[in-house]
C-alpha cells in the first residue's frame, strides 16, 4: 500500500457506533483510493476500490458479506470482476502466475459492458453474479459462476409446469447452439468432451476396434453381455444416482478421428485408462492368431480432452468452394457434440433449455414456432377442455390468427371454426391468461 493513513487519520475515520468490519472496510477504502494511480474518472476508481475489497477480503468469512453486498451495488465493479476471472483463467491455463495488479491490464469496464449487451450468455453470468454478490456469496471463477446459474435455472424451469412445452421444443433447438455455448456447458461440468485420434492409414483398427465398443453396433442386450463376456471389458459406468450409462458414446468426426463426451461422473483419467485398455484387449484378440504381420503395423490411439470454443479449432471456409473445384466435408463440432449430448442420460430437458438461453444465436420465435396454443396451457386447464375446444386450439391456423389479435383470438377464432357455438368466456379468460403468463416467464429467463 503506496499512501496509508496515520493513527490519527485512521481514528478520525472511525464511526464508533459501527462494528469493526464495518470501520475496516471504510479504512481500507480510503487507503487503497490514496494508493490507486490509475487513468481512469472518479467512479471507475471506486469500482475498483470496492472489487479489491471484494477480492482481498472475501476469504475472510467476517468482511465477506459485506464486501460483497457492496459490489453488487456498483455495476461497474462487476464488470471488473468478470474480466478478473477471466483473466486468471487465461493465466493459468498459459501456466502464468497472477497477481492483483494484472486486474488494471484486464478487460476495461466498458469493454465488458459491451459484451453484455452483445452476448446472452455474458448478460446472464452478469446477472447472476448481481444475485450470488446480493446474497453475500463470493464465486471463485466464472466456471462455478456458470454451473451455479445452470442449476439455479434449471430448478426454476423444473418447479414451472408452464415450461413442459418449451421444454420439449427444446429437444431439437439445443440441437443448434453455437461451440461456445457448449464450451460453458463444459465449463458448468455438464459433461466432458473429448476426441479419439487414430492413424489414419489404418482404417481396419478404427471400424474393427474402436468402434466395437459403441452399444449402438450391438442388435440386443443378449450381444452386449456375450461380446463383454468373450473379452472381458464392461460396456457401461454405473453412475451415482444409481442408474448405469455406456461407457462409449462418440460419434465418427473424420475417417481417423471420433468425437464423443463423457458423462459429468466420470473421471476423464478414468475413461481414458478405460478406452485404452479396452483397446489393448481386442487388439490382442484381433492380432492372437494374425499370420500377415503388416496388417496391425505402426497403429495408434490417442485420447484427448478438449475445451470445444471456437478459439480452440479452425476450419476451412466454406466461400473455397466457390473459388476452387472442390467440395468441403461438413466438420461442424458443434452439432456432434449436441447430438451427442441430447442422447438419453446426459442432460435433462431443464438443463437443455437452460443452457440454450445462454446462447445469442438462438431467436425465441423459432421455438415457439414449434408449438401449438394447445401446448402451451397447463395441464389442469387441457383436462377442463372439451374435445372440440381441444382440437380447436392445437390448430395451426390459430397461430396466425392469434398474432392479428390475441385479446379476442379466442373467442373470435373458435366462432369462425364452429359457427353454431361459442368458446366460454372463463375458458377464453384463462386462455389468454396462462399464454401470457407463459410468454412473461420466458421472457424472464431469456432477457
Amino acid at each position: 500500500m503506496r499512501n496509508q493513513l496515520h493513527c490519527e487519520n485512521i481514528v478520525e475515520n472511525i464511526d464508533f457506533e459501527k462494528d469493526f468490519e464495518s470501520n475496516f472496510i471504510d479504512v481500507f477504502s480510503k487507503e487503497l483510493h490514496k494508493s490507486l494511480s490509475i487513468d481512469a474518472d472518479g467512479n471507475i476508481k471506486e469500482a475498483y476500490v470496492i472489487a479489491l475489497m471484494a477480492i482481498i477480503l472475501n476469504p475472510d468469512i467476517k468482511f465477506r458479506d459485506k464486501v460483497c453486498k457492496k459490489a453488487a451495488e456498483n455495476h461497474n465493479s462487476i464488470y471488473i470482476l468478470m474480466a478478473y476471472h477471466k483473466l486468471r483463467e487465461q493465466k493459468a491455463a498459459a501456466n502464468e502466475s497472477f497477481t492483483l495488479s494484472d486486474i488494471f491490464k484486464a478487460e476495461k469496464p466498458s469493454e465488458i459492458k459491451e459484451k453484455i449487451e452483445n452476448d446472452n450468455a455474458e448478460k446472464e453470468i452478469f446477472r447472476y453474479m448481481v444475485l450470488s454478490l446480493s446474497r453475500g456469496e463470493w464465486h471463485e471463477s466464472s466456471q462455478i459462476i456458470i454451473q451455479k446459474m445452470i442449476e439455479d435455472l434449471s430448478k426454476r424451469i423444473r418447479n414451472k409446469e408452464k415450461f413442459e412445452a418449451f421444454k420439449k421444443a427444446f429437444i431439437n433447438i439445443f440441437e443448434k447452439v453455437s461451440i461456445n455455448t457448449l464450451d460453458r456447458a463444459v465449463d458448468a461440468g455438464l459433461f466432458t468432451v473429448y476426441f479419439i485420434l487414430t492413424n489414419s492409414s489404418i482404417g481396419e483398427f478404427t471400424d474393427k476396434v474402436v468402434d466395437r465398443l459403441l452399444i449402438s453396433n450391438f442388435k440386443n442386450e443378449e450381444d452386449i453381455k456375450n461380446f463383454e463376456k468373450e473379452n472381458n471389458i464392461s460396456l457401461y459406468y454405473d453412475l451415482k444416482d444409481g442408474s448405469r450409462i455406456p461407457k462409449y458414446n462418440f460419434t465418427k468426426y473424420s475417417k481417423s478421428t471420433r468425437i464423443g463426451i463423457l458423462h459429468k461422473d466420470i473421471e476423464f483419467s478414468t475413461f481414458a485408462n478405460d478406452i485404452t485398455t479396452d483397446v489393448e484387449k481386442l487388439l490382442e484378440k484381433e492380432t492372437k492368431d494374425l499370420t500377415d504381420e503388416a496388417k496391425w503395423k505402426d497403429i495408434g490411439l490417442i485420447v484427448l480432452r478438449i475445451s470445444p470454443s471456437k478459439y480452440s479449432f479452425g476450419i476451412l471456409d466454406k466461400e473455397i468452394e466457390k473459388k476452387g473445384k472442390l467440395q468441403l466435408i461438413n466438420l461442424d463440432i458443434a452439432s456432434c457434440i449436441t447430438s451427442l449430448a441430447s442422447g438419453s442420460g446426459y442432460l435433462e430437458d431443464e438443463q437443455k433449455l437452460a443452457v440454450s438461453t445462454l446462447d445469442s444465436t438462438i431467436n425465441i420465435l423459432d421455438v415457439i414456432d414449434q408449438l401449438k396454443i394447445y401446448e402451451y396451457l397447463s395441464t389442469g386447464l387441457r383436462k377442463d377442455l372439451t374435445r372440440e375446444e381441444r382440437v380447436f386450439l392445437q390448430s395451426k391456423d390459430l397461430k396466425e390468427e392469434i398474432k392479428k389479435s390475441l385479446y379476442a383470438v379466442f373467442a373470435n377464432a373458435y366462432s369462425n371454426r364452429y359457427p353454431k357455438k361459442t368458446l366460454k368466456p372463463s375458458t377464453q379468460k384463462r386462455c389468454v391468461n396462462e399464454f401470457l403468463d407463459l410468454l412473461e416467464s420466458l421472457n424472464e429467463l431469456w432477457t
